[in-house]
């Protein structure tokens, strides 16, 4: 994933992660559903640029499965956005619009756990409607505290902390 093209995803809160064009023919399994490598499974490639021509093979099916989003410098935001959302659903979504927020989500014995930092200088307040249904828990990772979250509550996140939400 390009960089320029990853600081969209960070802004709009999209997962991703970076993929060596090596393990295009390596150590990953690709089909028309997408990559597979190392337990993760990846439904969308982002290219900045042609790989590399050992990767041919996998690009082309990447390729006409419709899996691979081609970003330059002259893509809007919201273009490249649309494109990842039309192959992977948004995982996190979050009101208002916060370009400071950045998001993991992370599995853990059957608990989705999502990291939330503000990367801003100013304090958020979010509704924040994630794909993963249960109990929702706040949890502050300097303090140890966690608080039961409903999920129409607005989730306070000061400028520059991290807090993590649990839904199990």
């Amino acid at each position: 994933l390009p960089w320029a093209a990853a600081r969209v995803c960070f802004r709009h809160q999209r997962d991703f992660n970076y993929l060596e064009a090596r393990h295009l023919w390596e150590d990953a399994r690709v089909d028309s559903g997408g990559i597979r490598l190392a337990g993760m499974h990846y439904r969308a490639l982002i290219l900045e640029e042609e790989p590399p021509a050992r990767a041919a093979a996998a690009a082309g099916i990447l390729e006409k499965a419709g899996r691979i989003v081609r970003w330059n410098a002259a893509m809007p935001e919201a273009e490249l956005v649309a494109a990842i959302d039309r192959l992977v659903p948004p995982d996190v979504r979050v009101v208002p619009a916060a370009p400071d927020l950045r998001v993991r989500h992370v599995r853990k014995n059957g608990t989705h756990y999502y990291m939330l930092f503000n990367e801003g200088a100013l304090d958020l307040e979010l509704r924040v409607t994630v794909s993963a249904e249960g109990g929702r828990n706040l949890l502050d990772p300097v303090t140890a505290q966690s608080t039961r979250l409903l999920p129409e509550q607005p989730v306070p996140l000061p400028a520059h902390a991290m807090r993590i939400l649990s839904v199990s």
